[in-house]
């Protein structure tokens, strides 16, 4: 199945452009670089929900016997010599 569509092509065949779209990601470019990127309402939530995850220290934070707290904006560590 075709996964690469010069502008025109899709903007002619955008029902086809659609269709293909549900099984893959389908890259449209123009004067032959990438320009866009169309694909399924699925795989863009599963995407958009990789952005949303939790950051690894409110994992840790979760854990009752862990005291974690947010680190100071001043604290810059320490100067150490090696």
């Amino acid at each position: 199945m075709k996964s690469d569509w010069q502008v025109q092509e899709a903007k002619a065949e955008l029902s086809a452009l659609l269709q293909a779209a549900q099984a893959s990601p389908q890259v449209i470019t123009r004067h032959g670089s990438p320009f866009a990127v169309v694909l399924s309402y699925t795989d863009y939530q599963r995407l958009k929900g990789h952005a949303s995850r939790p950051r690894l220290v409110d994992f840790f934070r979760a854990w009752p016997e862990l005291e974690i707290s947010e680190r100071d904006a001043t604290d810059f560590g320490r100067d150490v010599s090696l």
